[in-house]
């Protein structure tokens, strides 16, 4: 159950900095990204991190993730992070010429 629960957290959590990231682009790293776009990605990674130990998260095959998990998982997401607004910045380079 532990694996489902991992999965299901980080999953959703890369989908929210995927849309902050790509999505508002510099606006989001200078802080002035889209409003209703950052409601969206809080509201997910919420729900991926909320879920699995609530009762409803053995309804759905997960349990609670032990708190090395977590930091973990936000030392992949920096990374990640990273990764992405470099891959980011050389795709906008590129698609200008």
């Amino acid at each position: 159950m532990a694996f489902h629960s991992g999965w299901f957290t980080e999953n959703l959590l890369t989908q929210a900095l995927v849309m902050l990231l790509l999505r508002t682009g510099r606006r989001t790293a200078e802080g002035n990204g889209g409003g209703p776009l950052r409601v969206a990605a809080a509201g997910l990674a919420l729900v991926g991190i909320l879920l699995p130990p609530t009762p409803l998260g053995p309804l759905l095959g997960m349990s609670a993730l032990p708190p090395l998990y977590y930091l973990l998982l936000a030392t992949v997401f920096a990374l990640y992070a990273i990764a992405l607004r470099a891959a980011h910045n050389r795709y906008q380079r590129i698609s200008r010429y």
